[in-house]
Order: C-alpha cells, then structure tokens, then sequence
C-alpha cells in the first residue's frame, strides 16, 4: 500500500489525509484578537480626544482674532467719540460670520474690575465658555462647562 522510494522513505498514498504538520497552531485565538481590538479601541479614544481639543483649540485662536480686530476698532471708535461702540454696526469693521461662536457682541461693560469692551460666546454641546477683550487687549475666558476649559485651551481666566 506504501511506496517505497529510492531514499527509504515512505509516502502516504494519494488522496490520504494523513498530514503530520496539521498539529501546529496556525491561527489566534478569540482572546489575542480580543486584546488587540482593546488596545487598539484604547490608542483611538487617545487620539480622538487629542483631535477634538486641538480643534477647539484653533476654534478659540480663531475667536481671538476676530476680538483683537474688534479691540483696534473699538479703540479708533474711542478716539472719535471718547465711548466705546456698545453695537458691532458702529464699527469700521466687517465681521464675518463665524458658526463655531455665537456673533461677536462689542461692549462696554465692566466686569470684576476689568472694562470688556468685546465677546464672544461659545455654546456647543461639548464646550461652553465666552471670550473676552479688554481696553488693555487681554484675552479673557470665562469658563461655564466644563470648567477646566480655559486651561486646556491655554487661555488666562
């Protein structure tokens, strides 16, 4: 039934299912592949959450920089009338509209000691926290939810 060959040695017949390297594992496991999706789950949350506070991050700069136009025009208004303008259409600015803050509000309002005369507020489901400019040019936040907001966005409170 075995064929012997020049060698000696002998071959399994045709068709036979007779196979000594099967008794190898060549596959993983449910647990290795269990481990590997949590690891991997654990590296995306870290990585989402990085992503989502470096855009509201260039949210916040992006606020900033409309407040700092309003403060330059807020302080040639000043000039002209010695008031600040309590409307934005008072200005020689065009805002434009900006869907991540709320329209920019130009003030003149004194809040704990500090004149503002410019904010903006924001009011996503996530982050809620106004932005605030003063006669001296300081940005300020005002932090509502979470309250650590400011400090992650790297803004003095």
């Amino acid at each position: 039934m075995f064929n012997i060959s020049a060698g000696g040695s002998r071959d399994p017949p045709a068709g036979s299912f007779h196979n000594t390297t099967m008794n190898k594992k060549n596959a993983f496991t449910l647990i290795e592949i269990l481990v590997v999706i949590i690891i991997l789950s654990f590296l995306a949350s870290i990585a989402v959450l990085n992503y989502i506070t470096t855009l509201e991050n260039f949210k916040a700069k992006e606020a900033q920089h409309i407040l700092k136009e309003i403060y330059g025009s807020q302080k040639r208004y000043y000039l002209d009338h010695d008031a600040y303008a309590t409307q934005l259409s008072s200005l020689d600015i065009d805002i434009k509209d900006d869907s991540n803050f709320d329209p920019p509000i130009a003030c003149d309002m004194l809040v704990e000691g500090e004149r503002i005369i410019a904010y903006m507020d924001r009011g996503s489901t996530q982050y809620q926290y106004r932005i605030q400019i003063n006669t001296d040019a300081e940005i300020i936040c005002a932090p509502t939810a979470p309250e650590d907001i400011c400090q992650k966005l790297g803004l003095s409170e």
